[in-house]
């Protein structure tokens, strides 16, 4: 794994800091992410970007790479290694661009 020059914000502590405003996806959809899937985070500096998992390292570990870069920071983001505390929301490879 790679260690990020920034930091993922806690979806789960978001979530029960404000339940009526801020939903994220069951924790049994977040540790079931395969390769393929889609997954957005919200990083430090306020963004929330999806993440492409090219790897589950193992349930709830992943590792995977954004589909847009920051346009609030100057900084590259190649690859991003989360958990499933961090994921926002979900969106399986089949549904990601369908709609």
């Amino acid at each position: 794994m790679h260690f990020p020059k920034y930091d993922l914000i806690n979806a789960e502590e978001r979530a029960l800091l404000s339940p009526d405003t801020f939903e994220i996806p069951p924790l049994d959809v977040r540790t079931s992410l395969e390769v393929g899937d889609f997954a957005k985070v919200i990083f430090s500096f306020g963004e929330r970007i999806w993440i492409e998992i090219d790897e589950v390292v193992s349930p709830g570990f992943y590792a995977g790479v954004p589909v847009t870069q920051p346009v609030t920071v100057d900084i590259k983001i190649e690859e991003v290694d989360f958990e499933a505390k961090h994921v926002i929301a979900v969106q399986r490879n089949k549904e990601m661009f369908d709609s």
